[in-house]
């Protein structure tokens, strides 16, 4: 959040991680859903989304540091 720039590129970023997380818990859903029942497919592919959300942090921080200097400015 040092400027408008790494933000964006932080919500950018985020968003490219997101969006195959959304994908791949859906899939995980259908697959538990016929396999273990509504009540366990909801619980598991929850679960596994917030894991995969909480990842996402790390994984744009390394990014951005990659990216950008202390100041926020891009290297």
């Amino acid at each position: 959040m040092k400027n408008q720039e790494t933000w964006d590129e932080a919500n950018k970023h985020s968003i490219n991680l997101m969006i195959p997380i959304g994908i791949i818990t859906t899939l995980l859903q259908g697959i538990f859903y016929f396999t273990l029942g509504p009540k366990y497919a909801v619980a598991i592919a929850t679960a596994i989304m917030v894991v995969l959300l909480l990842i996402t942090i790390p994984l744009t921080e390394n990014h951005l540091k990659k990216n950008f200097d202390n100041e926020g400015k891009r290297k």
